[in-house]
Parts: C-alpha cells; sequence; structure tokens
C-alpha cells in the first residue's frame, strides 16, 4: 500500500518541480531501506496455524527450537517431541517429519511391524527398496529392520539431508554412513527415471506439499510422482513381485490413474494388481504389485487394518464402490464426479487440486475419508488465491494504466504498439511459467531448476535483444511478424513434444542435463528476445513519451500472464498454454504491422 500510494504521488506530480519529484524519490528510498532493515519487525514471519493440527507454535513460543535453518525450498526447525523422538517442522508446522532415536547396533534392531509404514517391508522379498521423499529417515530404519540389503533414500530438502548426515547423524543411528543406504538431495521422479535398476519396494509416504493445499498453489514438482508416466516408470523399476506402497489422502484418484497406467502399458488383468485401505481420519494404504498378490499378502495386508479403516478395494473382493466402478468403466464413473479424479498426466501434474479453477461447489464428493474435507478446503482456497490475483491484477490495470491512457489522444498507430507489449509481456510470460514447470522434472532439484531455467531464459533473451537492430536492418518493420510466426510454430511443437524429446535425454550426467536444457530454452528465448527492444526503437521514433505506458502495459501483461498460465494448465494442460502463449506472440506481430502501415499512411 505504501508503495502504492508513493507511485501515485510520483504519477500525479512527474509534471511538477523538480524539488517536490526529489521529495517523493527520496521518501521512496528511505522506505525501501527501512523496510529491508525492519522487515522481521514490521513483517514477522510467525506460523499462525490450528493449534489442533500442530504443536510447532507451543514450541517456538516456549524456545524448544533447538534446530532452525532456511534452505533453497523451504524452512527446516527441529524440536524434541516423545521420548527417543524429535520432530522436524517444515515452514512452520505445515508438514512435519521426526527423528527416531537409534543406536546404531543392526543386530539388536527388532523388527518393525507395528507402524503402517513398514507393510511394505512386511510382504516384499527383503531385498532393494527406493523411498521417494525419506525426510526423517524412519522408512529407512523400517527397511533396515526387515533385511533389506540395499535401500536408496531420496529427500528434496537438502537441509533435512545434511541434518541426518551430520547434525543428527549420531542421533539416528549412523544409518545414512550405512553401505547398504544411499541418500538423493534430488526430486524423487527425475532421480528414479535416471536409475538403472529395479527395487522391490517403492515407498511414498505423505509425499505432497501441504504448502500448496493450504494456499491453493500447488506443488508441481512433487506431483509429478502421481501421474500415469510416473506409475509407468515405478512399474518398470519394479521387480517381478515388487511392491508399490503410497500414502496419500486422495485413494480415488490414485488408483484411476495407475490404473490408466496399467492398461495403456498392455498389462494383464491391471484390475488384479491393486491393494487398498482408507482410512476415515488417515491417509490410504495404496499397494500396487507387479504380479499377484498371494494369500499370505492378503493375511499380512488385512491384518494391519485398523478398527478405524477398512479394505475398499482388493482384487479377492467384490462391492459397490468408486474403486470397482472405476474398473468396469474408468471414463463414466470420472465423468460421474464432481470432484476432478480424472488420471492424471505429467502435461498437466495437479494431481492434488480436485476441482477446476471457477468451480465453485461439488454436485457430489465421492471422495471419502480424510479426503472428503481436503476438496472442500482446496475448492475455497484455490479459487481465493487464484481469482483474487487475477480479479486485482484486473482492478489495477484498469485504474493505472486503462483509465489515464483514455485520457490521452492516442492515434491507430500508438494503440497498437501498446497492444503490441501487452501481448509480448502476456505471452513471454506464459513461456517462462511453462519451461519452468517442465524443465523441473528434467533436472531435479526444483532450487537448482528454477536458477538454471530462468539464466538460460534470460540469457538468451537478451543475446536476441542485442542482436534485434541486426535483425530489423535485415527485415525491417516485418521483423516481429516474421518472428511471431516462427515462435506459433515452436512453442506448438513443443506443447506437443517437449516432454517426449527431454525424456530422451533424461539419462545424462546433470551437466549435460544443462547443457540440452540451455539449447532447448534458447531456442526460443533467442527470438522472444528481440521483440521489446523493436518496439522500443519504433515508438521512441514516434512518439518518447509512450515509452514509460509500454512498460506499463508489458508489466501489467506480465502479471496478468502468470496467473492466467497457470489457471489454463490447472484447466487444461500446458499444452494449451503454451500454444495460446504462440497466439500471443501472432497477434503482437500482427499490431506491429497495423502500427507500420498507420505509420505509412
Amino acid at each position: 500500500m505504501l508503495y502504492l500510494i508513493l507511485a501515485l504521488a510520483w504519477f500525479s506530480m512527474a509534471g511538477g518541480r523538480r524539488a517536490v519529484r526529489l521529495a517523493v524519490f527520496s521518501l521512496l528510498a528511505v522506505s525501501s531501506v527501512l523496510l529491508f532493515r525492519f522487515e522481521a519487525d514490521v513483517f514477522p514471519i510467525i506460523p499462525k496455524l490450528v493449534e489442533a493440527k500442530r504443536h510447532y507454535n507451543e514450541q517456538y513460543d516456549n524456545g524448544l527450537i533447538e534446530f532452525s535453518r532456511w534452505s533453497t525450498i523451504d524452512k527446516i526447525d527441529v524440536a524434541p517431541w516423545k521420548p527417543n523422538r524429535k520432530v522436524i517442522w517444515i515452514n512452520g508446522g505445515t508438514m512435519q517429519s521426526f527423528l527416531r532415536k537409534f543406536d546404531g547396533d543392526l543386530d539388536s534392531l527388532k523388527k518393525i511391524e507395528w507402524d503402517p509404514a513398514s507393510l511394505p517391508y512386511q510382504v516384499a522379498r527383503p531385498g532393494s527398496a527406493v523411498i521417494i521423499g525419506s525426510a526423517g529417515g524412519f522408512e529407512v530404519l523400517c527397511a533396515l529392520s526387515h533385511g533389506f540389503k540395499r535401500i536408496v533414500a531420496i529427500e528434496m530438502d537438502p537441509v533435512i539431508c545434511g541434518l541426518l548426515k551430520k547434525e543428527y547423524a549420531e542421533y539416528t543411528g549412523n544409518i545414512f554412513r550405512l553401505p547398504q543406504v544411499t541418500l538423493l538431495a534430488d526430486e524423487g521422479r527425475s532421480a528414479l527415471k535416471r536409475m538403472n535398476l529395479k527395487f522391490d519396494v517403492i515407498q511414498m509416504v505423505n509425499s505432497h506439499n501441504a504448502d500448496s493445499l493450504l494456499s491453493g498453489a500447488l506443488s508441481i514438482s512433487e506431483t509429478y510422482i502421481y501421474t500415469v508416466e510416473s506409475f509407468k516408470d515405478y512399474w518398470n523399476h519394479l521387480q517381478p513381485g515388487g511392491f508399490v506402497h503410497i500414502l496419500h489422502w486422495n485413494g480415488e484418484r490414485l488408483f484411476a490413474t495407475a490404473l490408466q497406467a496399467l492398461r495403456e502399458m498392455g498389462v494383464d488383468r491391471p484390475e488384479d494388481r491393486f491393494f487398498i485401505v482408507q482410512y476415515a481420519r488417515g491417509f490410504n494404504h495404496f499397494f500396487l504389485k507387479r504380479g499377484e498378490f498371494s494369500p499370505s499378502d492378503y493375511e499380512t495386508l488385512e491384518a494391519s487394518v485398523g478398527a478405524n479403516g477398512r479394505v475398499v478395494y482388493a482384487p479377492n473382493k467384490k462391492e459397490d464402490n468408486i474403486y470397482y466402478r472405476m474398473t468396469a468403466d474408468l471414463e463414466t464413473t470420472r465423468r460421474g464426479s464432481s470432484v476432478n479424479i480424472a488420471p492424471v498426466y505429467d502435461n498437466s501434474p495437479y494431481f492434488n487440486q480436485p476441482n477446476r479453477i471457477g468451480q465453485f461447489r461439488f454436485r457430489n464428493v465421492q471422495i471419502k475419508g480424510m479426503g472428503e474435507s481436503i476438496v472442500h478446503y482446496s475448492l475455497v482456497y484455490s479459487n481465493s488465491i487464484y481469482l483474487s490475483i487475477l480479479g486485482l491484477s484486473l482492478l489495477f490495470s484498469f485504474f493505472l494504466i486503462y483509465l489515464p491512457l483514455r485520457r490521452r489522444s492516442l492515434g491507430a498507430g500508438q494503440k497498437s504498439l501498446i497492444s503490441y507489449f501487452f501481448f509480448i509481456g502476456l505471452a513471454f510470460i506464459m513461456v517462462e511459467i511453462i519451461f519452468i514447470k517442465v524443465f523441473q522434472l528434467f533436472l531435479g532439484s526444483p532450487a537448482i531448476s528454477i536458477s538454471i531455467i530462468i539464466f538460460s531464459l534470460l540469457v538468451s533473451s537478451g543475446v536476441g535483444s542485442l542482436f534485434s537492430k541486426s535483425f530489423s536492418r535485415l527485415l525491417g518493420p516485418r521483423l516481429p511478424a516474421v518472428f511471431a510466426v516462427f515462435l506459433a510454430v515452436l512453442l506448438t511443437a513443443y506443447g506437443f513434444g517437449l516432454f517426449r524429446l527431454l525424456d530422451r535425454f533424461i539419462f545424462l550426467p546433470f551437466p549435460w542435463r544443462i547443457v540440452v536444457s540451455f539449447v532447448f530454452i534458447s531456442l526460443a528465448g533467442f527470438f522472444m528476445g528481440s521483440f521489446f527492444p523493436d518496439g522500443i526503437r519504433r515508438l521512441g521514433a514516434a512518439d518518447k513519451v509512450m515509452i514509460g505506458w509500454a512498460w506499463g502495459a508489458n508489466s501489467f501483461a506480465t502479471v496478468l500472464g502468470s496467473i492466467l498460465a497457470v489457471i489454463a494448465s490447472i484447466n487444461w494442460d500446458f499444452t494449451v498454454v503454451l500454444v495460446l502463449a504462440g497466439i500471443a506472440y501472432l497477434a503482437a506481430g500482427l499490431c506491429s504491422l497495423i502500427a507500420g502501415r498507420t505509420k505509412a499512411a
């Protein structure tokens, strides 16, 4: 609000005395320094979560936090918990995991059978396991207790990986220093795709970001582990008789996605490969087996079901519920559900998003258990976050860009050039947003991949800006139109084939994957970078006063385009967004041609 007031003051006084303008500018500069100096007091980062859900606030207020560090992804805190346990608080209690005290003596370690996380190790052959989202490492301890000889733990947050190997290594029995245990700081699906190994257990325990559920901004990187393509990867990385074990609130959509994957792969009798337990106040236990469930499997899994849970799907049973209806006719069942339970693909990996943006109610809720309440929260949060940003963007642009421009008598050429800057801003940010999402799976760690993607796009577009004058001499006023046609074709091709193309290179070492990413991004970025400087030169030659308004239109389009890209990718997919970006570039090229003809006339 302070910056808005100062911006309005600067706008209203821009034509006034130099002393007044200097005073406003000085006030703006001083306020910036003060905000940075006292930001912790003015905007304290103190969690305000429901106490019944987490106990972070209580531990924070009582000074019980014994370790605290920011990573490139999250804020990580560690505090005492129950005897022989410590709690890892992620982002101020939004998520949590636990450190279990262990003396490091594997010979005296008894089999862990009392915790649901140990179930896959009770039924699988004691060979190898990969754990995606290993967090505090309890699942690793479960695997060790059942004699697994090779364990790969993949944890996205590097701070959690560091504290397990350093600050709390002794507390956890140094299990991550054992020769049979490998800990990777990486994105789970990306790391698994690069492994030329098969496992007896692939496990994910609540591997999604609750921050995303609470804010409506769902985690793109993590939801790549719940797509049709991901289940194909899991199946191909399983030993015969191996298990995929997932704890998640949305068992219905997990089943639909995995079933679709097996059907697309031509697996014989895919409906016989699942066993699902649903809990009224907890996560669903989802099992996928590469083989048929044996009588001993049924005995172990059914015996694990507590009073609060029930088996909702098993090959040896039959009842009238949504799971069995999906096996009979997945498409009809999907269409009959107001909550989105459609199979999820990499091209729109919003697994945790149960509604389209703009959908304000559910006619029916066929998701049961814990998910029944979560989908209602998501309906509120996702709409309120995305639509409020969209509404505010339109509101501010109307008052601060559209109305002031209405006061000026603009010619047809000037209107076309302002529209030109709007369309290139819209297109550029839409491409950037989708590149960030698509290349995260290819590169791995979100923090590193985002830096590489933005660096590649900015460098390549900067080089394109540098050469734009040379291209302008060659093509003249036709430059934006020619480049727009090229980009429209390229972005459409990327929309339909980029995932398949990148999949061919995902097995390369990380430095080479950076090179491949840079090449693919730069191919678009170089041409995208030429539009803005070419337009500024043409606008400056016609009316330099309008350059500021061009910047304003471009900036507004950037804000608008970022939220529209997310909404379109949720409601449709990434391909639609890239095609829309191509259309926006074509519109910019058309505006440029209109402006050139008006000037000539």
